[in-house]
């Protein structure tokens, strides 16, 4: 029933509209049998015209409102606020120096300010590069090979010494595929599972050795 009410009054509509182009009608008449939208451009329309304030255009829509620009303050930096700042960002996360010197340069600190503080920071053992880049190695390396964590750290600022030494890589690599390898798989899966880990940071030798002792382990546990 709607349907059909609703195709009789959009050829209603449509015959107006057609009869409008020849010859308009009295606009009081129009304006209660066409859809709103046309009410509200015939109103505008004649409004407009007529020289009375409106906040709609003559299309019916409301003009685009023109804000004014936010124009901010500059922060007057002292060393005070920088030390506040800085002991801000490193109460929540360890930074790099080259992370808090990005975030110096974004908040437009002065250089002078920015070295004393560090130094400071480095001083009382707020900042520490090598402790940083321990925690990487020792959170990431369950995750990541020893590629993928060298370009993170490289992204950070950090130089590595020997952390990576440390690391028993092939039986990383055994336990983060051992979690993928749930049974025996075509040789199209272990194509896909060798790229996967190289793709993790890890060498080819120490993927495909670590994906064949992963293999082993699971067909013995089927005999």
């Amino acid at each position: 029933m709607l349907s059909t009410l609703s195709f009789f009054a959009n050829q209603k509509s449509r015959k107006i509209r057609k009869s409008l182009i020849k010859e308009p009608p009295n606009i009081k008449i129009v304006l209660g049998v066409l859809p709103w939208h046309y009410q509200m451009s015939f109103k505008n329309f004649k409004t407009n015209r007529d020289g009375s304030k409106s906040k709609f255009s003559d299309s019916g829509f409301r003009k685009p409102v023109v804000r004014k620009p936010v124009v901010r303050k500059p922060v007057v930096w002292s060393t005070e606020k920088v030390e506040r700042y800085f002991l801000w960002l490193l109460q929540r996360k360890e930074y790099s120096e080259k992370e808090l010197f990005n975030k110096a340069k974004i908040k437009q600190i002065p250089m002078e300010m920015y070295q004393f503080v560090l130094e400071k920071m480095q001083r009382l053992d707020f900042q520490n590069n090598e402790r940083y880049t321990e925690t990487i190695v020792r959170s990431k390396s369950n995750q990541w090979g020893p590629q993928r964590i060298k370009w993170a750290l490289h992204q950070k600022g950090l130089v590595l010494e020997n952390q990576l030494d440390e690391v028993d890589w092939p039986s990383k690599a055994e336990k983060i595929l051992r979690s993928k390898v749930k049974g025996p798989i075509d040789r199209a899966a272990q194509q896909k599972l060798l790229r996967w880990a190289m793709g993790r940071g890890f060498s080819y030798e120490v993927a495909k050795n670590a994906l064949e002792s992963v293999m082993s382990e699971r067909l013995e546990e089927l005999d």
